[in-house]
């Protein structure tokens, strides 16, 4: 079975109070059901189905009420007369519950159960083989962010970064470990300089598989992309960015943003000008893909408003020397392009204006502009405009039917 398909949640609120039923006949006095704390969609209980035989078995999450420091699971099994019996019932010490996945790591048809509790500064991951209904220990991973890599017909690898923090400057050490065997081990080690604030697996060239790393320092971020190779592991880049991205919430900074399988980088560009009015989720974004030997090619520029509900694609050609600003002007919001020349000159290119039909329609002085109306939004009333400057660089080819071209009007307020 594959991960995906293991682990569901109750289907309605009748089964839920079922199964919460069922589970708590087999809870000690002292036990009471828990939800994880650092796992995603968490619930305390969950339907799975082990042995792929279409019939669920249980698995539920608990703590010892007397003993905070204690927390464990228990899976559940149906007989064949449709009576419930506790498979393997497990107990370690940790004050709450960060991580649980059932897979089978090394592709040899037996499944490993991974369970991850806090426990103090770090975390530990307490693994296990299930194989004849019973549970094999497998030893004990320290970590603070994991990630296990993609189920894609090979062997799956756990990767975790553990966080120093009693150095000042803060470094994380990354570590990769297969499973041989009934044990764990440790391919790969190496220290790098920030906290890891999130490990990324994928391609990440379009020759390589790899791991991209954001690391964490205390004014910005840099990031890693290690190379999966045939002797091991290389870093092909580790690079600061040039802003503070620990307010940017909705964009990942590894992502394959342009769906072609290979993993991007974004970095954030910002403004000339911010006008006091915008924060970086509305800075322009450029995501770049390594490629060897040349390095990081840009693949895709987003500057995106969703107030005024659009994304502006710049083509990648009129990336170099590219700058924006933020203005105000008769309360009126624009966003302005210019080029710097290599005599470092300035060119004014386009700026780009959202407007309320009624207040486009009434501006004389706008209409009677070189002014682009890039499109509209009867949804929420609001016209797209770009204005045009005269004596544009050629080689740029700004016209008005590309202008249209990069706009994506996708909502707004």
């Amino acid at each position: 079975p594959t991960p995906e398909s293991l682990i569901v949640s109750p289907k309605t609120n009748e089964d839920k109070n079922n199964q919460k039923q069922i589970i708590t006949g087999f809870l000690m006095n002292d036990e009471s059901l828990t939800v994880p704390t650092g796992m995603d969609n968490a619930a305390a209980y969950m339907s799975i189905d082990i042995d792929d035989d279409r019939k669920e078995e249980l698995v539920a999450f608990y703590r010892n009420t007397e003993k905070n420091f204690e927390h464990g699971f228990m899976i559940l099994t149906q007989d064949s007369d449709d009576q419930w019996h506790i498979m393997q019932k497990k107990t370690e010490i940790g004050v709450g519950i960060d991580y649980f996945e059932i897979t089978d790591l090394n592709n040899d048809g037996r499944l490993e159960v991974l369970f991850g509790l806090k426990s103090g500064d770090l975390k530990s991951l307490y693994c296990y083989e299930l194989a004849e209904d019973t549970l094999t220990d497998l030893g004990r991973i320290q970590y603070e962010s994991i990630l296990l890599t993609s189920d894609d017909g090979a062997s799956r690898q756990i990767v975790t970064a553990v966080n120093d923090v009693s150095d000042m400057n803060g470094g994380s050490q990354i570590n990769i470990y297969d499973l041989m065997g009934h044990q764990f081990i440790c391919v790969y080690e190496q220290v790098f300089d920030g906290y890891c604030k999130s490990i990324t697996y994928g391609q990440i060239s379009q020759s390589q598989q790899g791991f991209g790393l954001a690391m964490l320092h205390s004014q910005f971020l840099s990031v890693v992309l290690l190379a999966e190779e045939e002797t091991g592991y290389r870093i092909i880049l580790e690079q600061p960015l040039a802003f503070d991205y620990n307010t940017l919430q909705d964009t990942e900074i590894f992502s394959d943003i342009n769906q072609d399988g290979i993993l991007e980088v974004c970095y954030l560009i910002p403004p000339e000008d911010n006008n006091g009015l915008h924060e970086v989720d509305d800075y322009l974004k450029v995501w770049y893909q390594w490629s060897d030997p040349i390095g990081l090619l840009p693949m895709q520029a987003i500057i995106s408003n969703k107030g005024a509900g659009y994304d502006f694609v710049l083509p990648i050609a009129w990336l170099e020397g590219i700058r924006y600003a933020f203005r105000t002007e008769s309360g009126m919001e624009w966003v302005d392009f210019s080029v710097e020349n290599e005599d470092f000159s300035v060119t004014m290119l386009f700026s780009l204006l959202v407007m309320d039909q009624y207040s486009w329609q009434q501006n004389e002085s706008l209409k009677n502009a070189n002014m682009v109306v890039l499109g509209n939004n009867p949804v929420s009333d609001k016209v797209y405009l770009a204005l045009l400057q005269d004596n544009l660089p050629i080689e740029m080819d700004i016209t008005e039917g590309r202008l249209i071209s990069c706009l994506r009007i996708n909502g707004g307020k």
